[in-house]
């Protein structure tokens, strides 16, 4: 079993359901109210797009709302080829 965030998944636990969000992730608002509206309908877990240093930065933004909202739900960024970019948002989420 592994723990991310708050959530189990593996050996007993149930199947974790997750998705992404297509909003740009600088325009926090819509991220935030996607991400809401997809723990809504049951998801885990959500992925957020993060393909440079602003929106990696920016994922601090989103959390912080959503936990203020009591949305307490793992955040995942979805980096590809930037290990730079990948340790940033390894903190923030």
């Amino acid at each position: 079993m592994v723990r991310i965030g708050n959530v189990h998944i593996g050996g007993g636990s149930s199947i974790l359901i997750q998705s992404m969000t297509n909003t740009p992730t600088l325009d926090t608002g819509k991220t935030v109210e996607q991400c809401i509206r997809l723990f809504d309908a049951g998801a885990g877990m959500v992925r957020i797009t993060t393909r440079n240093r602003e929106e990696a930065e920016n994922l601090a933004n989103i959390r912080h709302i959503l936990r203020e909202r009591g949305y307490h739900q793992p955040l995942c960024a979805d980096v590809h080829f930037n290990p730079a970019v990948a340790e940033i948002a390894a903190r923030l989420v």
